[in-house]
């Protein structure tokens, strides 16, 4: 291959992108714009793992008040579940009005699995994830992602990760170690705190650079009364924020089409 070749190949692929890119932030500001019912809600995304890790969610959501009628004016809630879990799938039947958007999903690796089959099941569950959170994030995209493991929940995290890039939403994730994890982090732990923006945990043994103890997940405390203020972006910024974002991609775009143009 000439160098020629190679170079126009090189714009090619990278127009590709660009394209695909631009495509699919432009769908997304546009579903964003059409299909936000109520732009004051806060949408939250939840993983119901496995055992204790589902018990953990379940206390964790009641302190928050995400599953109180109280607060559901405030909340969208979307639940993601293992296919293969009971106590999931109890959490799903328990909810008959459909008051909230629930997705079962293949468990990236199952109990007492051999760790030499795991990269096959693991990817697997990527995929999958990624498809069906791609599509939430295109029609109801969430504000925040909170999970505390175990293996499916840190391919959801890379999952919100890469939809935050492709599609300029911007979701906040965050992780809460289990209650168990006293003095070392656990695999999931260790692997997804590449991917969170907040990392929190239950113990002072645990808590490193980076990570936070539990009392100050999604709130901070600021003024004499205390009032609470939402670290969350409104929607209305993360709409500006999508617009921008496509503005320069479509940019950019744009300006390797010329180059492209006037090379050849």
């Amino acid at each position: 291959m000439t160098p020629t070749s190679f170079t126009s190949v090189m714009y090619l692929c990278t127009l590709t992108l660009l394209s695909t890119l631009f495509f699919f932030r432009l769908l997304n500001l546009f579903l964003t714009i059409l299909l936000t019912a109520n732009p004051n809600k806060i949408t939250v995304s939840l993983f119901y793992g496995s055992g204790g890790h589902t018990t953990e969610l379940l206390i964790l959501s009641k302190v928050l008040n995400l599953n109180s009628p109280t607060t559901a004016n405030r909340f969208n809630l979307i639940k993601y579940c293992g296919t293969d879990d009971a106590r999931s799938l109890k959490i799903i039947n328990s909810d008959p009005q459909n008051t909230h958007s629930h997705h079962l999903l293949p468990r990236s690796r199952s109990v007492l699995q051999s760790w030499s089959t795991t990269p096959f099941t693991a990817l697997y569950s990527l995929t999958y994830s990624l498809f069906k959170v791609t599509w939430m994030q295109l029609t109801a995209p969430s504000d925040v992602f909170l999970s505390n493991g175990p293996g499916t929940g840190l391919v959801l995290m890379v999952c919100f990760k890469i939809s935050n890039v492709v599609l300029g939403t911007r979701t906040r994730v965050i992780y809460v170690e289990s209650w168990c994890r006293v003095e070392r982090l656990s695999l999931t732990g260790r692997l997804g705190r590449f991917f969170v923006d907040r990392f929190c945990v239950c113990w002072e043994g645990v808590k490193g650079e980076g990570r936070v103890l539990l009392d100050n997940v999604m709130f901070e405390k600021e003024g004499e009364k205390g009032e609470e203020k939402r670290r969350i972006p409104t929607v209305h910024k993360r709409r500006i924020g999508n617009v921008m974002g496509t503005v320069f991609i479509g940019g950019v775009w744009c300006s390797m089409v010329f180059l492209f143009k006037a090379y050849l």
